[in-house]
């Protein structure tokens, strides 16, 4: 009865969703976008609460942030056929996070991974679309503001690398809150660096967005791994550090357009 339930609120997340963006995309306007996203962000809380009770790695956080950078991320495609594709991608993502089922009783172990795996690369989805959002007000906007939009988006992007990256790391150690905040400080500022570097080159900011995206993704992984007992092991991690190296010139070679 129980899992029915479940899976109802799955289907019923996934039909509200893929309605919101559905309005959104047949009704080009302003105050429909603002009205739709307070209301899907409503249900979506409302959803949430119905079942918080058996949730640890899935929390009102990950939903919400997850609802504000789809938003994000769809405002800035251009193309109208991957819009809707993403919409459809939106509406299934949703289905997926409240239809996966994770059982509370399970300690932080080997039980815990697939879920705990999936919250992570939802955060990880989620700082891209943060991060590109960023890239596009950067190149949209800085002609209008060409002075003081960097010290607003250079932090901002720091400061988003930071908490996200937090996020991450609590679900698989425990430590004090000064610890977390301590190296959470030290991403913000690694990335604040970067995010400004990157946007120097001649990317377009979703290419921008999966570059960065990339570097802070293997700081969060290797910070994550030096709070472990075992540290970083460095046989074990090389050959994903290998093609992740690999798929990075892939994409700079074939995907980035150089001027």
């Amino acid at each position: 009865m129980k899992s029915n339930f479940q899976y109802s609120i799955a289907v019923l997340s996934a039909l509200i969703t893929g309605t919101v963006f559905f309005l959104i995309l047949k009704f080009s306007s302003a105050l429909l976008f603002l009205t739709l996203g307070f209301f899907w962000f409503a249900l979506l809380t409302f959803l949430y609460l119905t079942f918080r009770e058996k949730r640890r790695d899935h929390t009102l956080l990950l939903t919400l942030s997850t609802a504000l950078s789809t938003l994000l991320l769809f405002s800035i495609i251009d193309d109208a056929i991957l819009r809707y594709f993403f919409a459809g991608f939106v509406a299934l993502l949703f289905g997926v996070l409240f239809g996966v089922k994770e059982n509370s009783s399970i300690p932080l172990s080997y039980g815990r991974q697939p879920f705990r795996r999936f919250a992570m690369m939802m955060w990880v989805f989620n700082i891209y679309a943060f991060f590109s959002f960023l890239f596009a007000i950067g190149v949209l906007f800085l002609s209008e503001w060409p002075g003081s939009l960097p010290f607003v988006l250079v932090p901002l992007a720091g400061i988003m690398g930071g908490l996200v990256a937090g996020e991450i790391w609590k679900m698989y150690v425990k430590f004090e809150a000064k610890t977390f905040l301590f190296w959470r400080v030290v991403t913000a500022l690694f990335i604040s660096e970067i995010f400004w570097s990157i946007g120097l080159l001649p990317f377009g900011y979703l290419v921008s967005g999966v570059i960065l995206t990339w570097i802070w993704y293997m700081l969060q992984m290797l910070t994550r791994f030096h709070f472990q007992g075992s540290g970083i092991l460095w046989k074990k991690q090389l050959p994903f550090l290998i093609l992740s190296v690999v798929v990075f010139l892939f994409l700079a070679l074939f995907f980035i357009r150089w001027i």
